[in-house]
């Protein structure tokens, strides 16, 4: 998953919904990998992100008091934790 991850370029939905999230900051900071800066076109000074995060978009306010992570690696986590209750209860659910 994260090999193909590595591949998927930022699209606007993603932009927009973490750009609306701190809509009302004055500045920000924008983080993207390199080569997603040119689908950036946001108020704010723009970052290169870490390629270990897979890729998406994580934006800060500058004084470090609003941050949301829309990394790719972050949403990933978000998911393995919302389904592994499921994923464990039919792995190791009690054969009868």
């Amino acid at each position: 998953v994260k090999k193909r991850l590595m591949g998927v370029h930022l699209n606007q939905q993603l932009i927009n919904q973490t750009m609306e999230v701190v809509r009302d900051e004055k500045d920000v900071v924008v983080y993207v990998l390199a080569r997603d800066r040119n689908r950036v076109n946001v108020r704010g000074e723009i970052r290169e992100l870490e390629s270990d995060r897979l890729g998406g978009i994580i934006v800060m306010s500058k004084d470090g008091t609003v941050l949301v992570d829309n990394s790719y690696l972050t949403r990933l986590e978000k998911v393995r934790i919302q389904h592994m209750p499921t994923v464990s209860k039919e792995l190791f659910r009690s054969r009868k």
